[in-house]
């Protein structure tokens, strides 16, 4: 965490522990993670999540845009196509991620930001959705082999971007296992 200057480990499943996963509980890593969000009632849609991002980021920002409002403002353009991120506010791309979205899409999207703004930013649904997401932006940073800058809030601490919990991912060297 940047602001305090705090490091930690942060662990994900290893390819066999993804596979484990799926036998064992019947479902992917990221499945299992967002159904979790929903036992412990702390889950909201992607479209709820959205709405109350714009809504709280309009108080503070001058122009935030939805991706409903308009989907060309929030079109990234990378080097592996395009992706379109949820929010556009002040120039800045912002995703708003109900842990939903499998893997593949989070290391799509993972790629986008670092190619087109540098960071990632993103608006989850609790406390816990911020450590899960931040587990699947660690395991996306290691297979894509990068470091990474991460800009999260859950939509209850959520006032302005700036006031968003700073992280930097740091990859490890490659050491030829996994």
């Amino acid at each position: 965490h940047l602001r305090s200057r705090q490091v930690f480990d942060v662990y994900f499943p290893s390819p066999y522990g993804l596979i484990a996963c799926e036998k064992l509980l019947g479902a992917s890593w990221t499945f299992a993670q967002a159904n979790y969000l929903k036992e412990l009632r702390e889950y909201l849609s992607g479209e709820e999540l959205i709405e109350l991002a714009k809504d709280r980021l309009k108080h503070s920002h001058k122009k935030v845009i939805s991706v409903k409002d308009d989907a060309t403002q929030c079109l990234m353009r990378f080097s592996g196509g395009s992706h379109k991120a949820d929010l556009w506010v002040d120039g800045r791309f912002v995703e708003c991620e109900s842990l939903s979205n499998d893997l593949d899409q989070t290391l799509r999207m993972t790629r986008a930001f670092i190619e087109v703004s540098g960071e990632v930013v993103v608006v989850v649904a609790s406390v816990h959705a911020i450590r899960m997401m931040l587990q699947r932006l660690c395991l996306a940073c290691w297979r894509i082999g990068c470091n990474l800058r991460v800009r999260i809030s859950c939509i209850d601490e959520l006032s302005h971007l700036e006031a968003m919990r700073k992280y930097l991912i740091l990859r490890p060297p490659k050491t030829g296992q996994f």
